[in-house]
């Protein structure tokens, strides 16, 4: 294979989880493939959305300009130009990698030489151990900033989280879509997770939500002494692309509440599945299997 490829850049501007699994598998393809990886998260835009690049240390953030007159070949492997020209698939093909100088993708990528593609979230995670692994290997190569890793480090040090099922209930962006027609269902109602919880019967539980409301529904239910929780500062914690509202400061300190939040959850001895990359990403970094809800 003559390979041109030269760079792989993540560029994924939604949520926390998203944007994790999205440099895990850039990460991988990378390094599968003796490239220079990349993050393209600053969009000029929206300040906030730079934010992200104070989460982690040892990672190098570029302009979304930054290919412009460098005389480079750009492969774009997002989801707005795989929409619009009808593709599905998030592949580096051989082609791209003979032919272009840069990939850019906002998605779980795979090498197009592999079996799985299409689909790659959920079903692949489950189905394909070796990709899984790999991509357990790259998303613990991205390091928390100091702040957090102190604030989890000190959770830990008085909380045994392996004696607590982890659970995950999506408010914060969900509630606001729900006036907008979107189905909380998808998302799953609290008595959802009560249902799973009863038949797990787990000693104790790791709350992670935006949701105020959840949160005292989960106390009612369980007893404070059973409900453990990080105490997140403030409650701007859906996708920041979509709330824009809050001051800098706010948005980041909500960042890394939530950065904390998840990894938190992957020091749990199970996680509950719900439709959520924020779920999908700690998971994977604590190596655990998912418990889907029904």
């Amino acid at each position: 294979m003559n390979q041109r490829l030269k760079y792989i850049v993540a560029s994924r501007v939604d949520g926390l989880g998203g944007r994790l699994l999205n440099l895990a598998s850039t990460f991988r393809v990378a390094k599968k493939l003796g490239l220079e990886h990349l993050v393209c998260w600053n969009y000029p835009s929206v300040p906030q959305k730079a934010i992200y690049s104070k989460l982690f240390e040892g990672l190098s953030f570029i302009k979304l300009d930054y290919f412009d007159n460098k005389g480079l070949k750009v492969y774009n492997l997002t989801r707005k130009h795989n929409q619009k020209i009808g593709r599905k698939e998030f592949t580096v093909t051989n082609n791209i990698i003979e032919n272009f100088d840069v990939v850019v993708t906002d998605h779980l990528g795979l090498l197009g030489l592999e079996a799985d593609r299409g689909r790659i979230t959920t079903k692949v995670l489950g189905q394909n151990k070796g990709f899984r692994r790999e991509l357990r290997e790259a998303i613990n190569r991205v390091k928390p900033n100091s702040y957090i890793r102190k604030e989890v480090q000190d959770f830990l040090k008085k909380n045994d989280l392996k004696k607590c099922v982890g659970v995950h209930v999506r408010r914060g962006d969900v509630e606001r879509n729900v006036k907008r027609g979107v189905d909380l269902h998808k998302f799953r109602q609290v008595q959802q997770f009560f249902d799973c919880l009863d038949e797990i019967r787990p000693e104790r539980i790791f709350l992670c939500t935006e949701g105020e409301t959840v949160r005292r529904e989960f106390i009612e239910k369980y007893g404070a002494e059973n409900v453990l929780f990080y105490p997140a500062r403030s409650y701007i914690r859906e996708c920041p692309i979509t709330r824009l509202e809050g001051s800098d400061e706010e948005v980041e300190e909500s960042l890394n509440d939530a950065f904390i939040d998840n990894l938190l959850l992957s020091e749990c001895s199970k996680i509950l599945h719900v439709y959520s990359n924020f779920t999908e990403a700690a998971a994977l970094r604590g190596g655990q299997d998912l418990i889907k809800v029904d």
